[in-house]
């Protein structure tokens, strides 16, 4: 996305960080830590919602 429209506009970033922050904060409600977040496991699908991908080094939280 960035490569082909540029540098992100303030509301643009504003609006993926908020999606990466529930999506964190899902994943912590649920006991799981992703241990790998950086850009490349960011994914935008079709319309522009970001997945988090690459779980594969997971930590699972038990009580």
């Amino acid at each position: 996305y960035i490569v082909k429209h540029g540098k992100l506009k303030e509301h643009e970033a504003r609006r993926f960080f908020q999606q990466i922050i529930s999506g964190v904060d899902y994943c912590h409600r649920h006991m799981v830590v992703h241990r790998d977040l950086k850009p490349e496991n960011l994914l935008l699908d079709s319309n522009l919602h970001v997945k988090i991908a690459d779980f594969g080094n997971f930590f699972l939280y038990l009580r």
